[in-house]
């Protein structure tokens, strides 16, 4: 019935043209039209008919296929706003699936850290029971970053990597912690980390869970909007609106700019139209361009207005409507209010009455009459409520007052209106102050019994911190007993208030909020100006950012003489706030504060040492926590910390021992993750796995950090598949997490697959774009895939965030000396250097760039500086294996090899370097075997099918060296060296015209190439032209340049002047090469160009007699050699 008397209403809805015409075109308008606007912004004064209007436009949405939703004054948050829009939409069979599931999450996650709070608060002034509060993180929010790959500097000390890498705390989620520690500076990192999150991450199963109870806008905002973008497919329209904006502007405004306006939290569609009605106008500093928005001031009715709703609703009599013209003064609430029960006897109004009075004298029944007054004395009101308020024989009365004009009515509560109502108490409060109180004082005792009702069934709690607070509906329950007994006793009751506000900023800003309008509305309605100006200043103290709660614990320790017990908790809130807000000096300041008041508050030890882990003061929080251990009150959760806390100092055993118990008291996922990262950091990651297992058992399956650090271990036991198939199950629960992203991307990393790691740091750099590590890891992969201005572009934004971060430096200098800028990498070596003295990686770094000047000894001296630095380097050993080859000391260069192989005997780089060394030596047949050994683990490794193709053409098996190194160029295209290979290997099968496109290949790809300049000048000597002796001359000015040692470059004379015809100058240079320490395979070279200069038909015959004695010559040097 209630509703059909609403609708007929709703369909005589009178005045306000103006405003419906605009607001009924927009709909003619798509989003594309520059006239269409997006927001409607109705303000005026309390009672001149907002929330009136903005039932008639709901009901015109509707009329023209909107979905609609609205929010009012209950929406005390910004979650609950979009929980209200979301349940009014399901209600019409779109409901935001997504949203209410992380919705859902968030509470459970919320209640978690709440209750883990609550069960280990002690009183203040009596024995501590326990250590409240959150735990540390479970992973680095920014880390330096691993070096790469075969890269890695020294190791540092395990706990110094802990503390590097994890800053606050990290539970070292980073992998190759010696790795990190070496190439980064600890108090960098530290600075750098994300302190807001720390509290939290290892009581939460995942770094998601952290953003939604700390940060639950930036969470829950981005999946309501990818579902209203969902539901706005399927309906031409979204109209959503806001009443009583004075009241949640405060709360929602922001936030409702920031959805409208940017695109921090993603699109809006584009059929939303949002509608809000307060008694303020735009903001311009939020909402300055009009082009948007349309705001409009609703005024009093105008007497024609007020006259026609009058007539509509059917009074006719003249005298009838200039009494309601004078009692209403136009006001719309008041004068529908009155023309919806006009009086009986027109002249029977008491002119010097209220409006109210006179509404109240024409309820002929005396029980309704009463009941209307009473019923407006609480805030809001059930039928539970209602029955408290009116007298027993008013009790079934709930159905008629939710059917009055003046009375909304909302899932089962109901409020009257502001206007009428603030009209009503003022009249109770004239008429009869004792049956005020008396009246205010039993619906405080009604709220203060369900309360206790209440508490019988929830876990008991303490007088300082209760696990009651944190329900939702006791809350409730209580802040209406404070308002009525407020109203009854302002002055008494106000000291109990002030107290609660306290408890309330316990719970969070959101419940501090409501308490400060609680005391507002009740000093408003008591007309009491000490209880109304606390509400304010608390209101005002609170603000709208994340440091209102500290602002509230300050406000109260300055004025509300609180008690000393209360004082104790006001600066242990406060520390937490502060350690909360990166504050944490001050915040270990006010656990000091608290603590000189009451040395036994458990509590306070708990904050102060959870503050201390963020300093790096392990010491003193290993001292906290024992001071709650020693209170012996869940003790597991202390234990837990307290083994924490022992981890960073490197007391392994210790905080094995506090874990072992924490598990057989509590076996949490926590405790369990816990144990398990002492056991992998300690260095034994194969016992660390189970600890991981029973972890994720525990949390069934949701744990994104104990998969995590399960994929760390099997990464240290070499067991990369399984490593990555972890990670992917931790970012199946948090696939927010840009920590894991980065590491999957450095597992793909490590197996080569870069492409694929590039697109992991791409997601990680979406999800924080300042993430420094992120940039430099996909910089390295850039790199590695030969994408050097990418790389570079994203290691100088890495070095924007962290200019201090010497492996950095080192990666851009080995993008600079990959590019040829010799110069500028060798600038960037020596920052690295700088910044970080025993950088071995950028020490080496630094070698390769004078190798790159030809300064091979002074090379050598790098690398050998960077292996007396960290032994196992084993790619420097590689590298310094390949420069003894260059400089012909080809014993050092196989030890160095060995070296490498013997730290790792699987490393690719070892194998191709150790034969390419034995093939200089003549020992093709062990380099041959050792080139098919390591193309049967990789067969498209181009450098080992290259190598084969060598020396398959060294053996004179030219087709099978030709089809090696027609696999190599298939496997990398690009290497310009191996076209030069397959031409030489087509000439000396006289093959010439197959040469000519892979030397032009050569030449193209390395004009400057000493070695490509003399196949082009080879290949036209061949096949019958006569290069000029300039050229010649230029090519072997190349090849000189080219050279290491004084073999090399004889050969490089010798060569060019045979090939060019300067006989006499060739005989001289191969007397030279003759005396000189020569090897295997430079002369093997030697003798194939005189041998394909022997059968080219473009040799004179007065020529081949010297030649064929070359021949005998390089023979006999061959037979000479070792082993020959």
């Amino acid at each position: 019935m209630q509703d059909l008397i609403r609708d007929r209403r709703r369909s005589g809805f009178v005045g306000r043209q103006r405003e419906i015409t605009a607001y009924r075109d927009n709909f003619r308008c798509p989003p594309e039209d520059p006239a269409h606007r997006f927001l409607f912004h109705f303000h005026g004064v309390a009672g001149v008919g907002k929330t009136s209007l903005l039932r008639r436009l709901l009901q015109l949405a509707g009329e023209h296929g909107a979905l609609t939703a609205q929010v009012d004054e209950s929406a005390a948050s910004v979650p609950e706003a979009m929980e209200a829009i979301s349940t009014q939409l399901a209600r019409q069979g779109h409901p935001l699936k997504g949203f209410d599931r992380l919705l859902q999450r968030y509470r459970q996650r919320r209640h978690e850290a709440d209750s883990v709070v609550a069960t280990l608060d002690g009183a203040p002034g009596q024995p501590g029971t326990g250590a409240p509060g959150v735990p540390h993180p479970a992973g680095p929010v920014d880390a330096a970053g691993p070096v790469p790959a075969a890269q890695a500097p020294p190791a540092a000390s395990p706990a110094a990597g802990i503390a590097a890498q994890a800053g606050l705390a990290g539970l070292g989620l980073v992998p190759g912690l010696g790795a990190v520690a070496g190439a980064m500076d600890p108090q960098q990192v530290a600075q750098s980390l994300d302190r807001w999150r720390a509290a939290l991450s290892t009581r939460l199963r995942s770094h998601d869970d952290v953003q939604l109870v700390l940060s639950p806008l930036q969470a829950l905002t981005p999946a309501f909007l990818e579902d209203l973008r969902g539901v706005a497919t399927a309906v031409p329209w979204l109209a959503l609106f806001f009443d009583t904006y004075e009241r949640t502007g405060p709360v929602l405004d922001a936030w409702l700019c920031d959805v409208m306006t940017s695109d921090r939290y993603g699109a809006l569609p584009a059929n939303v139209v949002v509608t809000r009605a307060g008694q303020q106008r735009l903001d311009p500093a939020r909402w300055p361009a009009g082009d948007f928005a349309a705001e409009l001031e609703l005024e009093l009715f105008t007497e024609e207005e007020a006259r026609a709703l009058i007539a509509a609703r059917g009074i006719a009599d003249a005298r009838v409507v200039d009494e309601i013209l004078h009692l209403s003064g136009r006001l719309p609430v008041l004068t529908s209010m009155l023309a919806e029960t006009p009086p009986v006897r027109p002249g029977g109004a008491d002119p010097s009455g209220t409006a109210v009075e006179r509404f109240l004298k024409w309820v002929a029944d005396p029980v309704q009459k009463a009941a209307a007054q009473a019923a407006a004395l609480p805030p809001s009101l059930d039928e539970d409520v209602f029955r408290v308020a009116v007298a027993p024989a008013a009790a079934g009365l709930y159905g008629w007052l939710r059917a009055l004009p003046f009375v909304s009515d909302e899932a089962g509560r109901v409020q009257y209106h502001g206007v009428v109502r603030s009209a009503m108490l003022r009249v109770q409060r004239a008429q009869s102050p004792q049956r005020w109180r008396e009246q205010h004082r039993a619906l405080a005792a009604a709220h203060a019994g369900w309360c206790a009702e209440l508490e019988a069934s929830l876990p008991a709690g303490n007088d300082v911190r209760e696990e009651r607070w944190l329900d939702e509906r006791w809350f409730g329950h209580r802040r209406y007993e404070t308002y009525h007994l407020l109203c009854a006793d302002p002055q008494g009751a106000l000291p109990r208030a002030r107290r609660d506000a306290l408890q309330a900023a316990d719970v969070g800003p959101a419940e501090t909020r409501r308490w400060a309008q609680t005391m507002e509305q009740a000093g408003t309605d008591a007309d009491s100006e000490p209880v109304r100006d606390w509400g304010r200043r608390l209101l005002a103290v609170l603000g709208e950012g994340p440091r209102g709660v500290v602002e509230v614990c300050t406000f109260l320790l300055r004025e509300a003489e609180l008690t000393e017990p209360e004082r104790v908790l006001a600066y242990t809130l406060r520390g937490r706030e502060r350690r909360n807000a990166d504050e944490l000096d001050a915040s270990v300041a006010d656990f000091d504060r608290a603590l000189a008041l009451d040395p036994a508050f458990t509590r306070a030890y708990a904050g102060r040492g959870q503050a201390y882990v963020l300093l790096d003061r392990y010491a003193e929080a290993d001292a906290d926590f024992t001071r709650c251990v020693e209170a012996d009150s869940d003790r597991a959760w202390s234990l837990t910390h307290r083994g924490r806390a022992r981890l960073y100092l490197e007391r392994y055993d210790d905080a094995k021992a506090d874990l072992d118990q924490a598990v057989e008291l509590d076996p949490s996922p926590m405790s369990w993750a816990m144990r398990g990262e002492v056991r992998r950091v300690a260095g034994d990651p194969e016992r660390a796995i189970p600890d991981f297992d029973r972890a994720v058992e525990a949390a069934e399956g949701d744990y994104a950090y104990a998969y995590a650090s399960r994929a760390q271990c099997h990464a240290a036991l070499g067991r990369p598949e399984e490593a990555l198939a972890d990670l992917d199950r931790a970012l199946a629960v948090d696939p927010q997490w840009e920590w894991c992203w980065v590491e999957r991307g450095r597992l793909h990393q490590d197996a080569e697959r870069f492409g694929a790691a590039a697109a992991d740091y791409t997601r990680a750099l979406e999800l924080s774009p300042d993430y420094a590590w992120a940039y430099a890891n996909r910089g390295e992969s850039y790199r590695r895939l030969n994408r050097l201005d990418e790389a570079l572009t994203d290691v100088d934004r890495a070095l924007e965030l962290k200019p201090e971060w010497s492996w950095c430096w080192g990666e851009r200098g080995e993008v600079h000396r990959l590019a040829g800028r010799i110069e500028e990498a060798l600038a960037c070596f020596d920052r690295a250097v700088e910044l970080e003295h025993d950088y071995a990686w950028a020490i080496a770094g630094r070698g390769q760039c004078l190798a790159a000047q030809r300064q091979v000894d002074a090379a050598i001296a790098e690398f050998t500086r960077a292996l007396e630095i960290d032994p196992q380097l084993t790619w420097v050993l590689e590298t310094r294996g390949a420069f003894h080859r260059m400089a012909d000391r080809f014993d050092d260069s196989l030890a160095d090899y060995a070296r490498a192989l013997e730290i790792d005997a699987t490393r690719r780089w070892a194998r191709i370097g150790r034969a390419r060394t034995l093939g200089h030596l003549g020992r093709t047949a062990e380099a041959y075997a050792e080139v098919e050994a390591v193309l049967a683990e990789w067969p498209d490794h181009a450098d080992g099918l290259s190598l084969k193709g060598r020396l398959l053409s060294l053996e004179g098996r030219h087709e099978e060296a030709l089809a090696a190194l027609d696999a190599a160029l298939a496997a990398d295209p690009d290497d310009h060296s191996l076209h030069g290979d397959k031409a030489e290997t087509l000439m000396e099968l006289g093959r010439y015209e197959e040469a000519r496109p892979h030397v032009a290949a050569a030449l193209a790809a390395g004009p400057e190439d000493g070695y490509a300049r003399f196949d082009d000048l080879l290949l036209a000597r061949l096949t019958g032209a006569s290069p000029t002796a300039g050229r010649w001359a230029e090519a072997e000015a190349a090849m000189l340049a080219d050279g290491v040692t004084d073999a090399d470059r004889v050969q490089a004379r010798l060569m060019c002047r045979a090939a060019g015809g300067d006989w006499a100058a060739a005989d001289a240079a191969l007397a030279e090469l003759a005396s000189a320490q020569t090897y295997w395979l430079l002369l093997k070279d030697v003798r194939a160009l005189f041998s394909m200069l022997a059968a080219t038909p473009a040799t004179a015959a007065a020529d081949l007699p010297r030649i064929e004695g070359y021949l005998r010559t390089t023979d006999d040097l061959l037979r000479e050699l070792p082993g020959g």
